[in-house]
């Protein structure tokens, strides 16, 4: 789940946990699907939607010491959030298209258990902040879309080990 830059939506992440003892080095890739917001005017009224799409990329790394039957996990990570938006609708004019690159750092904390052949499953929570906060409209428009400065994100882990 990832609270995107219009409301939260689920996401699809892929990531990679390099450990070394109480150790680990991790990365991971996020994506999530389209969300929409209306787009309205002063004149026309309700006249299309806005479109964002969310994708974040992040590494870093942190404790991941044994407690009980499975393994805490407690990490800082930085990386980069792009976010798409675009308008579909009647309007055509102001910004059309835009994507944006920002750089935020996180902090991230989860617990995966063990199960047979090498498999695990866990939960892992994550609070990011980015300190730029960049803001998409289009002309003569009443609403528009923030990327947020504080996004918080929950995740379901499986996953395999290969040693």
């Amino acid at each position: 789940f990832l609270q995107g830059p219009i409301h939260g939506v689920p996401a699809f992440a892929l990531g990679l946990r390099l450990a070394l003892d109480d150790w680990e080095i991790v990365g991971a890739a996020d994506i999530g699907p389209l969300s929409t917001l209306p787009l309205a005017t002063q004149d026309e009224g309700l006249v299309g939607n806005y479109k964002a799409l969310p994708f974040d990329f992040e590494i870093g790394g942190g404790a991941a010491p044994r407690l009980g039957p499975g393994y805490l996990s407690l990490d800082a990570l930085v990386g980069p959030s792009a976010v798409r938006v675009w308008v579909k609708g009647a309007p055509v004019f102001g910004i059309q298209d835009k994507t944006t690159l920002e750089a935020f750092v996180a902090l991230a904390a989860g617990y995966t258990l063990d199960l047979p052949a090498r498999f695990f499953a866990g939960v892992r929570v994550e609070e990011r902040w980015e300190p730029a906060q960049a803001r998409f409209t289009v002309d003569g428009a009443t609403d528009s879309v923030w990327t947020r400065i504080w996004t918080f994100t929950s995740t379901a882990v499986v996953g395999w080990r290969f040693f």
